[in-house]
């Protein structure tokens, strides 16, 4: 899903949306049966998305429901950050947890921290994205959601991790080197 992007750039005009879109419907469904056999909620949910997408697939011939695709990504990850702020602890939090990092006593104020961090740049992002899907040309559109929103979303991973150094050694959490 990391070529989507670029996959709807190189093929829309030669197959069409409509063509794309079932292409590109079937390959989520199938995503989503092969990874989420134990959950048949998920893939239950992923086949109604898929055929509500397909049908607006033959409504529209603009490829619009197409480019919409990374805001929708975006949306579903704000709503789950957003979700973990209202009943936490934060998905930032569960997810240290869940890699059986040790944290200290100030972590679930920082992780939460960082979870609203990544609020905004979902958010921002996500507009970005319906800008350039709405506004921009179709080069302009794979450009942004295929390689500069990875990008800055990296960075904002390297960044944190570096941040989160600093923060460990002012606060005397990291452990004594001697």
């Amino acid at each position: 899903m990391v070529c989507y992007p670029f996959i709807v750039y190189l093929t829309i005009d030669r197959v069409g949306s409509g063509a794309l879109g079932i292409i590109l419907v079937a390959m989520l469904l199938a995503r989503g049966f092969l990874l989420n056999s134990r959950a048949p909620g998920i893939v239950w949910g992923a086949l109604v998305i898929a055929v509500i997408v397909a049908g607006l697939l033959f409504v529209d011939d603009t490829g619009i429901v197409l480019k919409l695709y990374p805001l929708l990504v975006n949306l579903g990850l704000l709503c789950a950050c957003t979700y973990t702020l209202i009943y936490p602890p934060s998905i930032i939090e569960r997810i240290a947890r869940a890699s059986g990092t040790e944290l200290s006593i100030k972590a679930p104020m920082y992780t939460r921290v960082v979870t609203m961090i990544w609020c905004v740049f979902f958010t921002l992002n996500g507009l970005t994205s319906a800008l350039t899907a709405f506004f921009g040309t179709i080069g302009i559109w794979a450009l942004y959601n295929g390689a500069i929103a990875y990008g800055l979303a990296g960075t904002l991973i390297v960044g944190e991790m570096i941040f989160r150094h600093f923060y460990k050694r002012h606060h005397g959490l990291l452990p004594n080197q001697s």
